[in-house]
């Protein structure tokens, strides 16, 4: 796991807290309880998807790696001389 995927997990976590937080505060009503949460559940959603894709990223550059630079010319280059035995 990458740096940034931590600090996404550790927003992920204070975003929670911070819901809980307004969920259990009983000086505000309902509407008001809703308007706090929805901008912290989106922000979450948001830093899920975004984790997501960096996974997904990730594992497919494990199983995809020889591929990666392909479409540059250098990348083209150094395939081509691999599969020549350069």
């Amino acid at each position: 796991m990458h740096k940034v995927q931590e600090y996404i997990d550790l927003a992920i976590a204070e975003i929670t807290k911070e819901v809980q937080k307004v969920i259990g505060d009983s000086s505000l009503s309902l509407p008001e309880k809703d308007s706090c949460i929805l901008p912290l559940v989106q922000q979450k959603r948001i830093l899920k998807q975004a984790k997501s894709d960096l996974d997904f990223i990730d594992e497919r550059h494990k199983h995809d790696h020889n591929h990666v630079g392909a479409t540059c010319k250098l990348g083209k280059i150094r395939i081509e001389q691999e599969n020549n035995g350069v």
